[in-house]
C-alpha cells in the first residue's frame, strides 16, 4: 500500500506530490494540509486532526476524524 499523508506547514514541490498522489492507494490530510489539498484540487480519503488551523468546511462526503488538541 502506498499512503501520502498531508500536512500543513512547509511543502514539496507540488510537482513532487502529485507524482506520488497519482500512485497512491490512499490520501490522508492533516489539518491545514487539508486546505492545501483543496486548493490543490486533491481530495482527501479522510482528513484528521483537531481542526483549529482548517480554514474550509470539509464535506460530509469526506469521512473526519476530529480530535481535541
Amino acid at each position: 500500500m502506498h499512503a501520502v499523508i498531508i500536512t500543513g506547514g512547509e511543502m514539496p514541490p507540488f510537482k513532487v506530490v502529485r507524482d506520488n498522489i497519482d500512485y497512491a492507494d490512499l490520501i490522508v490530510a492533516a489539518d491545514s494540509g487539508y486546505d492545501w489539498a483543496t486548493e490543490n484540487q486533491i481530495v482527501p480519503d479522510f482528513v484528521v486532526g483537531d481542526m483549529d488551523s482548517v480554514n474550509r468546511e470539509v464535506p460530509k462526503e469526506i469521512k473526519c476524524f476530529r480530535y481535541s488538541s
